[in-house]
């Protein structure tokens, strides 16, 4: 972001660090590309996932930046049909 905040324009790389309970790094992690300083990053959660507080960290950007966010996976509210 400039100095109003507001995106930059061009070609970034950013570090997505997908961090479980335990502390361990998910397969996910890896770098993704932002254009205009934005990306989507989509990941899967998988049915035995372990459970609890699981952190996502995005580095990356001009100036380089680090933004944080956590998020609780738990037990689904309803039964999960694995074969139909």
């Amino acid at each position: 972001r400039d100095g109003t905040g507001a995106c930059l324009p061009g070609a970034f790389s950013a570090r997505v660090t997908l961090t479980a309970p335990c502390g361990r790094m998910s397969g996910a992690s890896g770098f993704v590309g932002l254009a205009d300083g934005r990306a989507e990053i989509a990941f899967s959660i998988g049915l035995n996932a372990e459970m609890g507080a699981w952190i996502l960290v995005v580095e990356g950007g001009f100036p380089r930046a680090v933004q944080a966010q956590a998020f609780t996976v738990g037990e689904a509210e309803a039964p999960v049909a694995l074969m139909r």
